[in-house]
C-alpha cells in the first residue's frame, strides 16, 4: 500500500525524474514503456512512489532559475552558448508545445551540448532557437 505522506524529492532525484518524464511524451511506445520502468526503478530505489511525484508537481524546485540573458545578435556576430546554458534553455523549451521538426532540432542541439563545452550556432540555427525560446516564454 502506498504512503499518503508526500515527501520532497531530493534535487538529484528530481533532476533525473524531470529528464525521464520528458520521454513519456515520446511517439515511440517502447520509449514510453522504458521511461515508466526507469521512473519506477528510480522512485523505488530512493524510497519514493508516484504519490511523491504527484506531490512534487505542485512544489517548485529549490529556486526557479532565470534563463540567462541572451544578447540580441548583431550582423556578423558569432552566436554561441555554453553547454550548460544550452541545456537549460532546451529544457525550458521542451516544456512548451513543439512539432516534430522542432523536437529534432532541439535534440540535435542537446547532443552538441553533450559533446562540446561551447556550442556555436549558424545564423539560421540561432534565430530558430531564439524564436522557440520566445514562444516558450524562456526569454
Amino acid at each position: 500500500m502506498a504512503s499518503t505522506n508526500v515527501r520532497t524529492l531530493p534535487p538529484g532525484v528530481r533532476t533525473r525524474l524531470d529528464k525521464l518524464m520528458l520521454l513519456l511524451g515520446s511517439d515511440n511506445e517502447g520509449e514510453r514503456a522504458n521511461a515508466i520502468g526507469l521512473i519506477n526503478h528510480l522512485l523505488k530505489g530512493h524510497g519514493f512512489d508516484w504519490h511523491d511525484v504527484v506531490g512534487a508537481i505542485g512544489q517548485p524546485a529549490a529556486a526557479p532559475q532565470q534563463p540567462p540573458p541572451y544578447a540580441k545578435p548583431q550582423p556578423g556576430d558569432q552566436h554561441s552558448m555554453t553547454a550548460s546554458e544550452l541545456r537549460n534553455l532546451v529544457h525550458l523549451i521542451y516544456r512548451s508545445p513543439l512539432n516534430d521538426r522542432a523536437r529534432k532540432f532541439l535534440s540535435g542541439m542537446q547532443t552538441h551540448a553533450d559533446i562540446f563545452g561551447e556550442v556555436k550556432f549558424s545564423d539560421k540555427q540561432w534565430h530558430w532557437m531564439m524564436d522557440l525560446a520566445k514562444r516558450a516564454g524562456a526569454v
